[in-house]
């Protein structure tokens, strides 16, 4: 564990772009001295090839916000270091010529720094706490004469702070659901009162699947299970409550009394409850995709054994006007209150193919324009081609800033922050959540 430094923070300056005269190299310390004027600076001390100031404990901000400002306007080669610093002579507010471990430091890193590159000290706060955002690491010798060595970061100039990096999850858009044509195709052909039963394993895409179905179709209910809840219909109480959210429908009085009843955590029987989801989804099957009608069950071994009784009566009588898709996982068998609905469709959705994959991401950060081929190949992988997996992993790598988001002559694109992101073992959906929060 890094250990935390305290003491003033030092920023030190030095040149590192073409040769210059003394008096051009002069100007440019003069505009650094200007800058560090305004932002609180002191100036501690002037070398051969620049300067360096300090700032108060704590001050890590101001100081980032220096360095940054200097870069952008010269290649300076910059090190940011904590530690003590003892006063030699103190002109005025400005300049207090200083010596000690923090200027050292800060020295050793300016030193071994690239030209418009920022080094930070790897035990200021900040850095240590994960709050600084950098494209890579360094190792620099301490001039000390006792051959030390202090760890480094380089800073992101583009996005310094994580704290802007988390905002990029705005950009992450719900991709369409791809590769699962065929699987579409086989459920719509189900007849009313049929059962489709779809086996998907967590994080395939199972869920997505019914949200599309629903989405194609003229009316649907989803249902889905209360997770922990014992309530006889609860399932289907949640599942009334959402579809209202959703769309106002008017019932005829009788129904319109059994719904409220059922809203209200009253209850009702079997019969009065398979009565109630007919005449909410209507009556009559279109011969067209868009004019049907269909009750959806998500992950259907979880859902209450009164809710799926209800179900199962209510597509038993004559005149069904709906057909029935259950998702369970890839193990599980047909629950036993819909045992007795014909099954017209059996289906297994599996990971997703390469190619499939790399659309889904690309779709997720806004089109192929908007994501770089490295981030695709990589991120792509590390979810396993598991839909669910892919989608987290990218939101774990924009959250701890494996991920930045760059400007472009045609927009902004999402890109690896360092050649070592986006390397690791492929997770599953679960652990990429687990990790991020």
């Amino acid at each position: 564990m890094t250990s935390i430094g305290s003491g003033a923070i030092v920023v030190c300056l030095r040149f590192g772009g073409e040769t210059l005269s003394a008096e051009s190299l002069a100007g440019k310390v003069r505009s650094a001295m200007d800058r560090a004027s305004v932002g609180g600076a002191r100036l501690i001390g002037v070398g051969a090839d620049g300067a360096s100031f300090s700032f108060d404990d704590g001050a890590t901000e101001e100081a980032i916000d220096l360095a940054l400002g200097v870069v952008a306007e010269t290649s300076w080669r910059v090190g940011i270091a904590v530690g003590e610093l003892a006063t030699v002579r103190e002109e005025d507010a400005f300049e207090r010529l200083s010596v000690g471990p923090a200027a050292i430091r800060a020295a050793a890193l300016a030193r071994i720094a690239a030209p418009g590159e920022v080094l930070i000290d790897a035990t200021i706060r900040e850095a240590a706490a994960g709050s600084l955002l950098s494209t890579g690491r360094r190792l620099a010798a301490i001039d000390d004469g006792d051959g030390k060595r202090m760890r480094a970061v380089v800073l992101d100039l583009h996005e310094p702070w994580r704290r802007a990096s988390e905002t990029s999850l705005e950009r992450i858009v719900d991709p369409r659901v791809v590769g699962r044509e065929s699987s579409i195709a086989m459920v719509e052909a189900v007849e009313p009162g049929g059962l489709a039963i779809v086996h998907a394993a967590p994080g395939v895409g199972g869920t997505r699947f019914l949200e599309e179905i629903g989405a194609r179709a003229a009316r649907s209910l989803l249902i889905e299970p209360t997770m922990g809840s014992v309530e006889p219909l609860g399932a289907l109480r949640y599942a009334f409550a959402r579809a209202q959210q959703g769309r106002a429908r008017e019932l005829p009085g009788r129904f319109a009394e059994l719904l409220d009843r059922l809203l209200l955590g009253r209850g009702l029987d079997v019969e009065a409850a398979s009565e109630l989801i007919r005449a909410w989804i209507g009556d009559g099957f279109g011969s067209t995709v868009d004019e049907r009608a269909w009750l959806l069950i998500d992950d259907a071994t979880l859902v209450d054994r009164s809710t799926l009784e209800a179900v199962g009566h209510a597509a038993s009588g004559p005149g069904v006007a709906f057909a029935i898709v259950a998702r369970i996982d890839a193990s599980d068998v047909v629950p036993t209150p819909l045992a007795g609905i014909v099954v017209e469709a059996d289906l297994s959705l599996k990971a997703l193919q390469p190619h499939e994959a790399n659309v889904v991401l690309e779709e997720a950060c806004g089109g192929g324009s908007a994501v770089s081929p490295e981030v695709v190949r990589r991120w792509v992988r590390r979810g396993g081609g598991v839909p669910l997996a892919i989608l987290e992993s990218l939101r774990h790598g924009l959250t701890v800033g494996d991920l930045a988001v760059r400007a472009g002559l045609t927009g902004s694109s999402i890109v690896a922050r360092s050649r070592a992101s986006g390397r690791g073992r492929v997770l599953s959906a679960h652990a990429w959540i687990a990790r991020r929060l």
